[in-house]
């Protein structure tokens, strides 16, 4: 009957050992590779995928998407405003926005 016991007590001992250790990892802030180097940070003359990628991490346009339904929604900027005639759209920029 001892014998029994030692292998499921060290069963147990390290089920629980791995419960406590096991924590999802942290979400990263930002996780890139670039194999080669960046042309331009020009947003204008970006032409290369690697130079869009870059840009797309440093440049905050006045709204984004979000991931979950692809929906507009507000970054630098609020929503527009948009004239009856759909021909004037008016953003207003964040009061607490900051480059950086």
């Amino acid at each position: 009957m001892a014998r029994m016991l030692l292998p499921v007590g060290v069963l147990l001992a390290t089920i629980m050992a791995v419960i406590a250790v096991d924590r999802p990892p942290r979400r990263a802030d930002l996780v890139l590779i670039s194999r080669s180097d960046v042309f331009t940070l020009d947003p204008q003359r970006m032409s290369w995928l690697h130079d869009m990628r870059i840009g797309y991490c440093i440049f905050e346009g006045l709204v984004r998407w979000n991931l979950d339904d692809y929906a507009l929604e507000p970054a630098a900027a609020s929503l527009p405003e948009v004239s009856a005639d759909g021909r004037t759209w008016t953003f207003h920029l964040r009061q607490d926005g900051r480059w950086s």
